[in-house]
This record gives C-alpha cells, structure tokens and sequence, in this order.
C-alpha cells in the first residue's frame, strides 16, 4: 500500500513481505508537513508492518533539509519507530548537511543507517541486512 501526503511531500510504501517501508521525502517541509509525515506512522504504518523487526529505505534527494523541521522532531519521529521495531534503514542521499543532520539525529535513538547514493545500493545493503 502507498500512502501519499496531501500536499505532495512524501510518499510512504510498505513492502510487508520484506518488512521494509520506502520514503521518498520532497521538497522543503514545514512543522505541519512533518507532522502528517509522523502521524501517517503512527496511525497507518506502523499498523500494517505488525510486530517484529522492520527497516526503513529512505529516498532523500528531493528533501530540501531547513531549520524548521528540528532535530528534537526527527528524534522524537526516530524513538517512535524503534519503538514499533524499526532497526535502522538505507538512505538515499546527496546533500552532506542533511546527512550531518540526519547523523546527529538517528546516533541515539535507532540503528546507524547506511548512506547511499542509490536505490540499488541501498537495496543491497538492505539485503544483506537481512531485508
């Protein structure tokens, strides 16, 4: 199933089969923006993957990294996942500050991710993840 926001600025797919769920992050979000993106977790995602271990594959070469989604949200989002038992993930990503972001952000609260600059690499990696 894809779930896509209102304002086009992500779309979520969850691949139950391999307990994966694909991002494709867009453009420069607001805080309402990131709120529907965590509520869209919270109330539909997290439902369909059920219990057990997942990943995230995270396709952020369209995100647009500002000051107004803040670290604290990303913590907040990340503690959240690993709670429902995302373990780390792929991302997809061209853009070193956002990777410092994202870094910083994820150290804590969820499995280091690998950075790629490819779907494909991050489909590998996944693989060998165990996804």
């Amino acid at each position: 199933m894809i779930t896509k926001d209102a304002m086009g600025k992500y779309e979520l797919k969850v691949d139950t089969n391999r307990r994966i769920v694909y991002e494709k992050l867009i453009g420069l979000w607001s805080v309402d923006d990131f709120k529907r993106f965590d509520n869209d977790y919270r109330t539909k995602i997290v439902k369909q993957l059920g219990a057990g271990n997942w990943a995230k594959s995270s396709d952020m070469r369209e995100y647009k990294p500002n000051t107004h989604v803040t670290p604290e949200m990303m913590d907040s989002h990340l503690k959240f996942v690993s709670s429902t038992g995302c373990i780390g993930g792929a991302c997809i990503i061209d853009s070193i500050t956002l990777k410092m972001q994202l870094k910083r952000a994820s150290k804590e609260s969820i499995g280091a991710p690998g950075y790629f600059d490819n779907e494909q690499e991050a489909d590998s990696w996944l693989k060998d993840k165990g996804f």
